[in-house]
């Protein structure tokens, strides 16, 4: 269930490998190559010149940029190869920068790592089954790339009373697309009903008269400035015209 009352940034951890690089393709090529080598990601510089996945330099600093969030890249190292502590580090720093390495946290118990958001490929091995937050399993249908992480997550970040005053014309019409809005944003779909085509949330109220009475508030105020003068907030003394304007 959300909690509207905190205001902290939200903590989200960001796994390294088939989530910001892409391993499976280097492990796959070298297997092609070099049948002969078992486990290609013991070469040294293996980890340090993976490819990054499609989206996700761009995924990482959109979040990264939110202030509702706090991002931290949580990877397990292969412990049997010392080498990946470094060159995971080094990676980091090459394609996301010096201040993305000092986020980096290396540890095969990702259950210990506290927070809100753990995006990973994999749903256990390495204590992802019990990580406190939403497990988001990258790769999955329901999240097969970056943007629809990013989408996900940055939707939990938006309170409710923003959303009020931002819908805009048209709502009522899609009272499906605004509850699943409000699912999206982290509230129990149990907490949400439909009465006589209106949507309340438990403990918020008729969120379709909020809606409403937000969209009218704006037109009011809208109708009160000049045409020509909106950004400036000129009030106006004949309709649609201010003194500047009127004639």
């Amino acid at each position: 269930m959300r909690d509207e009352a905190s205001h902290e940034p939200k903590i989200v951890y960001v796994d390294m490998d088939d989530v910001l690089c892409n391993f499976a393709q280097m492990y796959n090529e070298s297997k092609e190559r070099h049948p002969e080598i078992e486990y290609p990601h013991s070469v040294p510089e293996t980890f340090l010149n993976l490819a990054p996945m499609d989206g996700a330099i761009e995924g990482f600093h959109t979040l990264s940029a939110n202030p509702k969030l706090d991002v931290y890249i949580l990877s397990a190292p292969s412990v049997f190869n010392p080498h990946s502590y470094t060159e995971k580090r080094l990676w980091v720093e090459r394609h996301l920068g010096l201040d993305a390495a000092h986020r980096l946290i290396l540890s095969p118990h990702k259950h210990l790592s506290h927070g809100d958001f753990l995006v990973d490929d994999q749903l256990d091995g390495r204590g992802q089954e019990r990580f406190s937050g939403e497990l988001l399993h990258f790769g999955s249908q329901q999240f097969p790339n970056w943007p629809s992480i990013v989408d996900h997550i940055e939707m939990r970040t938006i309170d409710l009373e923003d959303y009020i005053i931002d819908v805009g014309p048209g709502w009522e019409n899609s009272v499906t697309q605004l509850a699943h809005d409000l699912i999206e944003m982290g509230f129990s779909p149990s907490s949400i009903r439909s009465r006589d085509g209106e949507l309340e949330i438990a403990g918020k109220g008729n969120i379709t008269s909020k809606i409403a009475n937000a969209i009218s508030e704006r037109a009011a105020k809208l109708s009160k400035m000049c045409e020509f003068c909106l950004l400036s907030g000129t009030s106006i003394s004949a309709p649609g015209r201010c003194k500047k304007h009127e004639k």
